[in-house]
């Protein structure tokens, strides 16, 4: 999966999403940083990348705009994990896999 994280999120994040085997930039990294919310949106959907954001706006123009792309937003109320903590951000994925598959069976 193809991931453009957004100004207020840390560049490790992408470098995190890389080591877990996504393509993932900073908006830093390729020069968006400066640029309104639709010039990155614009980005992200002719270069096939989802935004990962603290931003409203882009889970607003997800849903405003059909496309195979879209947005994770990640709400103020919401507490990152520590980056250096890839195994637990792995056991929790895995954990909310189970989940998902228990409440399917039910």
């Amino acid at each position: 999966m193809k991931f453009l994280v957004d100004n207020q999120l840390p560049r490790a994040l992408a470098t995190l999403l890389g080591n877990l085997g996504h393509h993932a930039v900073h908006v830093l990294d390729i020069e968006l940083s400066q640029v309104d919310d639709m010039a990155i949106w614009a980005f992200a959907a002719q270069n096939g990348y989802t935004i990962i954001s603290k931003d409203a706006d882009f889970a607003d123009l997800a849903l405003l705009y059909s496309s195979d792309r879209g947005a994770a937003h990640l709400g103020a109320d919401r507490k990152l994990p520590k980056i250096g903590a890839a195994g637990g951000i792995q056991k929790r994925a895995k954990e909310n896999r189970a989940g998902t598959r228990r409440r399917n069976l039910d």
